[in-house]
């Protein structure tokens, strides 16, 4: 397998529109995770039944890290979305100032 230089065509990057789907994609899951939150299991222990109290509580404990886990995973949903924004944000700003250096302050091409 060749794995020397690829071809590659060019590459069009849109910050804003990038930045406002993330920043949609961490609201949408901000919402999710205030209702995962609010959600949190409560297996009464009681409810497996007489002389099951012992399955009970590991139905109990199995529930909680079930519930964390989904916590877990919602957390870093959002900080890897905050973490791509901060970085398109980053280059949008990286991308301007470079753009800023072609041209004059007017905005224009410089001669």
């Amino acid at each position: 397998m060749d794995l020397g230089i690829i071809p590659m065509s060019e590459v069009f990057l849109r910050p804003a529109e990038a930045m406002s789907a993330l920043q949609q994609a961490i609201s949408a899951n901000d919402e999710q995770r205030q209702a995962h939150r609010a959600d949190v299991p409560d297996f009464p222990v009681a409810a497996a039944g007489r002389n099951f109290s012992g399955h009970g509580e590991r139905i109990r404990s199995i529930l909680a890290r079930i519930h964390d886990n989904g916590t877990w995973r919602l957390d870093n949903i959002s900080a890897t979305g905050q973490a791509a924004h901060d970085q398109m944000r980053a280059f949008a700003t990286y991308d301007a100032g470079f753009s800023r250096s072609f041209a004059g302050e007017s905005g224009k091409a410089v001669d």
